[in-house]
């Protein structure tokens, strides 16, 4: 990032200029780590049971067998076969190889005028565009046909890039000092802000 201020006017330096520009990435978040290690790699299918659901019972609307199931695998301590219970299939989380740091660019500029040692009035403009924002999506949909391309999983949510944001806003601030021990201060901003991404993991679906 670089920034600049300028007192242009000789007038006691009453009068300054600023602006500046920079380029901020995002942190790599734990749960961005989370995600590449808990993305289940090594598992070749997951199976949700539970005999009061009748999504989540192979057997529905048996519920004492998936019931005796679930009760003699934790007497014995042991994973029932799930590949002799045709169960649900469950969800799993991926993130794409290729995916970028997000990342905003950030101008702003201004102007502040002192007009006496207790009243001051400053106006900025300031713009960030953010690039390479996460997008969750289901990569186990087959966009022409919406079936299921592995049918070990329901859904995969696979974190990327894609998402964007603009924001700009206009900045008016004034403070006056009345007496001593007092201080008076108005702010005013009007902004406007476009994004199709949430560009949290938790909830990054594009809007």
């Amino acid at each position: 990032r670089i920034g600049a201020a300028w007192t242009p006017f000789e007038n006691g330096r009453r009068t300054l200029f600023r602006g500046g520009v920079g380029l901020y990435y995002d942190q790599n978040h734990n749960n961005a780590a989370a995600t590449v290690l808990l993305n289940n790699i090594l598992v070749d299918r997951i199976v949700t049971l539970s005999a009061n659901n009748p999504l989540l019972n192979p057997f529905w609307p048996d519920a004492r067998r998936a019931k005796a199931i679930l009760a003699g695998a934790l007497a014995h301590d042991w994973v029932p076969d799930a590949s002799l219970l045709g169960g649900v299939a469950g969800s799993t989380n991926d993130i794409d190889p290729d995916v970028q740091i997000p990342a905003t660019t950030q101008v702003s500029g201004g102007a502040m005028h002192e007009f006496s040692r207790w009243a001051n009035l400053s106006a900025g403009v300031v713009y960030a565009r953010g690039f390479d924002l996460y997008v969750m999506r289901d990569s186990n949909i087959d966009p022409v046909t919406l079936q299921r391309v592995d049918p070990n999983y329901t859904s995969i949510i696979a974190v990327g890039n894609g998402g964007m944001s603009r924001y700009t806003a206009l900045h008016l601030q004034g403070s006056v000092v009345p007496a001593s021990g007092h201080f008076l201060k108005f702010a005013y901003t009007w902004a406007t802000n476009r994004s199709n991404t949430t560009t949290t993991l938790s909830s990054g679906a594009a809007t």
